[in-house]
């Protein structure tokens, strides 16, 4: 029973759900006025204060349904957890009277000896925290050793405990003493180099925390494990150094975690396995090593895991993709090995799967096929090898599908043309061989993106990229296609931003003139092919280029002075290693963010116009074997350029006393 309690002035029992409990200050100046009135029809929740002498173990105070105990030593308030005894209610009423004189007895001695012994009792030592760990109800049976404890020093600041702090008090950052609200928002607060203090232990009322974007430094302290009643807590965007705290697997309650974008490093604790709860784990962005634990298959709740960008190893647990209800997953940029495990096929509500950047190698599990909710598949830059599964066809919800940068051999599936929702399809960089498949052209009419470049393809380009009228880019380069650019690209003129066909080096054809109407394109690169015939002057209609390269090839006739209206945007002009002829358009002299002009290595003539000396931009400049004369036109300015590549061409200015070399076909200046 409560009296049984050694040292106690007095007790009382507080109905959670009553007023008085919003006004915990009037307790201390009414002490004596609690009767066996206040203890009728309490039989739910009971929050039991007990002003203590001396040490008391929490095991010897017993209730009805504890929820709270407050030890408040000489004013310090410490909470234990939950304790599960009974109180009776008919004791009490007939032992109040007992309390009354014990209480006056107590408060005569009380000044007595206060007058003797005050003095040095102020200079006593304060009594040791009884440590309260965490109810054994909540922790799981394999974390014996996790219940954090509080030190002596780490007890908050005595001068500014009221006697109980009042449910909605203000929070004081970072005296968490003042603080009793069980829903705290600290975000954004930009505390300047503070820490997380110790004594966040002691504010066990808690259920949710943010301390995001607060510039804090530190660590995460063990001392979080005592607040079991969180359901959610965020911590990101922080400088918080150190490793995740295994205590944090005693937050059995927890829906939300958010320590993304710290500086932890550390292994992933197993104990957090014990979150069954869990919804969405945000460990991403910090510098985490080590393995992704298997225990993470007890998150049965889990919709959203995030691990990216860390420095875990390791292969992916197949555990991962059996929990039922995971709709998010990004493991991406960390440095995971070993094979997709073919339980991913297990994960049938999974919208989007985020792999890339790691060395997972092994093969596409056919698996994937049943993933039919997948939206987003990125599993680039890795080492997988094998066939592109042809099960990737089933995926009738996605919108973007990753495969490039990997060992990726065999041919494209023709089934990929059943991805009618597609938006991105990536497939470059591989060993890919056979043709681009005519499917691709039907893939949807929201295709954006289709990019197969530096692979083995053969073939045509197939005329039915005509067909994806969103498409703002195309990318074939870099394989071993023939024919020419099919005429139906043009169609796509209220999309299409880059066209990238080179190094395909048997590719030929002319530019057609037609190309002027793809008044969105920003790149068109032509280069290191067989193209040949002439620049058509309706380039000059595309007036939001910024590159054009069709170096290396076989093109003919004279510079177009249309080339000059490029005015805006043109940073790259590069058309080397051709049989051009005639001279330079003094119109390059408008092309104002030029930075890169080469026309080395054609049958060029003339002198270099006055008006390429006032382009501020420019810095480098190709003009060797070619047929030109006379000076370069920097003088009476520094051109930004490091080296300008003049051949026989005079440059007074150009010394190493200006910061420039003048270099005749990679000779020495």
């Amino acid at each position: 029973a409560i009296n049984e309690v050694p040292g106690a002035h007095h007790v009382r029992g507080i109905d959670s759900t009553s007023s008085e409990d919003k006004n915990h200050d009037s307790f201390a100046k009414n002490h004596d006025s609690f009767g066996p009135d206040h203890f009728k029809n309490k039989e739910k929740d009971f929050m039991v204060t007990a002003m203590l002498v001396e040490d008391v173990p929490v095991e010897r105070a017993t209730t009805q349904s504890l929820t709270h105990v407050d030890y408040l030593e000489r004013g310090d308030i410490y909470e234990a957890e939950t304790l599960h005894n009974t109180i009776d209610l008919e004791k009490l009423k007939t032992k109040t009277h007992r309390y009354r004189i014990l209480v006056v007895f107590v408060v005569i001695v009380a000044i007595v000896m206060g007058g003797i012994f005050g003095p040095q009792l102020a200079r006593k030592e304060e009594p040791a925290i009884p440590t309260a760990a965490p109810s054994a109800s909540i922790q799981p049976s394999y974390l014996p050793s996790l219940a954090p404890s509080i030190r002596s020093s780490e007890r908050p600041s005595l001068s500014s405990h009221p006697s109980i702090p009042p449910t909605e008090a203000p929070c004081i950052w970072p005296d968490l003493s003042t603080c009793g609200n069980p829903d705290v928002d600290l975000q954004e607060l930009f505390v300047e180099e503070g820490t997380i203090p110790t004594e966040i232990g002691t504010w066990t009322r808690l259920e949710k925390l943010i301390l995001s974007r607060n510039k804090l430094t530190g660590t995460i302290p063990t001392e979080i494990g005592f607040l079991t009643k969180l359901t959610y807590l965020s911590m990101f965007s922080n400088s918080l150094t150190g490793t995740l705290p295994s205590e944090l697997g005693l937050l059995t309650g927890l829906t939300h975690l958010s320590v993304r974008g710290n500086d932890l490093q550390g292994t992933v604790p197993t104990e957090l396995g014990a979150l069954t709860k869990i919804e969405e784990m945000r460990l991403y962005s910090n510098a985490l090593n080590g393995t992704i634990p298997t225990e993470i298959g007890r998150w049965t709740s889990a919709k959203y895991l995030n691990f990216r960008e860390n420095k875990l190893d390791g292969t992916i647990p197949s555990e991962m993709f059996l929990l039922t209800k995971l709709s998010y997953l990004s493991v991406r940029s960390n440095s995971l090995t070993g094979s997709i495990p073919t339980e991913i096929g297990e994960a049938t509500e999974i919208e989007l799967i985020y792999m890339f950047y790691n060395q997972l190698n092994g093969t596409i599990p056919t698996e994937i096929g049943r993933l039919t909710k997948l939206q987003v598949l990125n599993i680039q830059e890795n080492k997988l090898s094998g066939a592109i599964a042809t099960e990737i066809g089933l995926l009738n919800a996605i919108t973007y599908v990753g495969l490039g940068h990997n060992l990726l051999n065999g041919t494209i599936p023709t089934e990929l043309g059943l991805l009618t929702n597609v938006v991105r399809l990536l497939l470059d960089l591989n060993t890919l061989t056979g043709t681009v498949p005519t499917e691709i052209g039907l893939l949807s009419t929201e295709t954006v993106l289709v990019d197969v470049h530096t692979n083995k393809l053969t073939g045509t380009i197939p005329t039915e990229f005509g067909q994806l009228t969103a498409a703002t880019e195309l990318s074939v380069r870099d394989n071993q296609l023939v024919g020419s650019i099919p005429i139906e690209i043009t169609k796509l003129e209220a999309s299409l931003q880059e066209l990238d066909v080179r190094q395909n080096a048997l590719l030929a054809g002319t530019i057609h003139t037609e190309m002027g109407l793809l008044t969105k394109l920003e790149q068109l690169r032509l280069g290191h092919s067989m193209m040949s015939g002439t620049i058509p002057s309706e380039i000059g209609l595309l007036t939001g280029l910024i590159v054009f390269g069709c170096d290396e090839s076989s093109l003919t006739g004279t510079l177009p002075t249309e080339l000059g209206l490029l005015s805006s945007k043109l940073i790259l002009l590069d058309l080397h290693m051709n049989q051009l002829s005639g001279t330079i358009p003094t119109e390059f002299g408008q092309l104002e963010s030029l930075t890169d002009l080469s026309l080395r290595e054609n049958q060029i003539t003339g002198t270099v116009p006055t008006e390429i000396g006032t382009l501020e931009d420019l810095n480098k400049l190709w003009l060797f074997d070619t047929l030109l004369s006379g000076t370069i036109p920097f003088c009476g300015r520094i051109p930004a350029s490091p080296r300008i590549d003049c051949a026989e061409i005079v440059c007074p200015c150009c010394s190493d006393s200006v910061g420039q070399q003048c270099v005749e076909s990679g000779a020495t200046p």
